[in-house]
């Protein structure tokens, strides 16, 4: 990963906290799965299948998309270095990257159109050098003048980790698929993303959408092909550059950051 830099505000406070919550929970299903099952239990908890529900894992990949961005950037003490005042980009371009992340998930015996999953997945949503333009206007005595200005190549990777909750519903019901072998779903769920650019590393909460089809292959074993949709506001990369020739300025960029992904996977299903 490039390399992370400290972001405005100290984002580690969100990441202590995702940290925290999550090591709480994780701690706390160990700690029953061992009091549930140790020796000498008068009442141990019933694994085996009680309807068309169960744990599933799984891997996928595919293509990320990110549309264009208009940025924000804040003015700050009026330095050379510094931008004397707030501007507004038109269109900052993030490339398409291939995606590819894990599925840990879970669908209820006796509720089986209801499930939980999480995921987490990687890209690199890198930022090509491009010209923009800005508004307002930057005047002299300022180091940059005019409407155009180039925002220089960046690489830029995006991890995140989210929560779905999710339903479905079965079609073609046979011996080796109980719900169904074709089970269209959709889910939805808070995400924590990280992006890390070169100069700072943004660190926020999203709203997470996802919309797909699976296709039990044998009882086991599934193929899915999904969409998923993940929203961010307010974010904020600082050290952003901003240039005209071999001159350059640095200011916040504020943002919101909507990433797309068409994936593929599979999974095998505990049953």
């Amino acid at each position: 990963l490039p390399r992370l830099a400290q972001a405005g505000g100290d984002g580690s406070t969100e990441t202590a906290i995702a940290a925290g919550v999550g090591s709480a929970l994780g701690g706390a299903l160990l700690a029953y799965f061992i009091w549930a099952n140790r020796p000498g239990n008068p009442n141990p908890p019933d694994w085996s299948r009680q309807g068309p529900g169960g744990f599933y894992i799984g891997g996928f990949v595919g293509g990320s998309f990110v549309p264009g961005q208009d940025w924000r950037i804040d003015g700050g003490s009026g330095s050379g270095f510094s931008l004397p005042y707030d501007v507004t980009t038109d269109n900052v371009e993030f490339g398409p990257s291939v995606v590819g992340g894990l599925k840990l998930g879970y669908f209820f015996h006796k509720l089986p159109n209801l499930g939980v999953e999480g995921e987490l997945n990687y890209s690199r949503n890198s930022i090509s050098q491009q010209s923009v333009t800005i508004s307002p206007a930057l005047v002299a005595p300022n180091r940059l003048t005019g409407t155009r200005v180039t925002i220089p190549h960046q690489s830029v990777s995006v991890m995140t980790l989210a929560l779905h909750l999710i339903g479905r519903v079965g079609f073609v019901k046979t011996e080796e698929a109980p719900f169904g072998v074709v089970q269209p779903y959709v889910g939805i769920g808070p995400g924590f993303v990280v992006i890390y650019g070169e100069n700072d590393a943004a660190k926020n909460f999203s709203l997470e959408a996802i919309a797909g089809v699976r296709f039990m292959l044998q009882r086991n074993f599934s193929l899915f092909v999904e969409y998923n949709i993940s929203q961010q506001w307010d974010v904020e990369l600082e050290q952003q550059v901003i240039r005209q020739g071999n001159i350059e300025q640095r200011g916040t960029a504020t943002f919101d950051f909507q990433k797309h992904h068409i994936v593929a996977g599979l999974c095998f299903h505990f049953l």
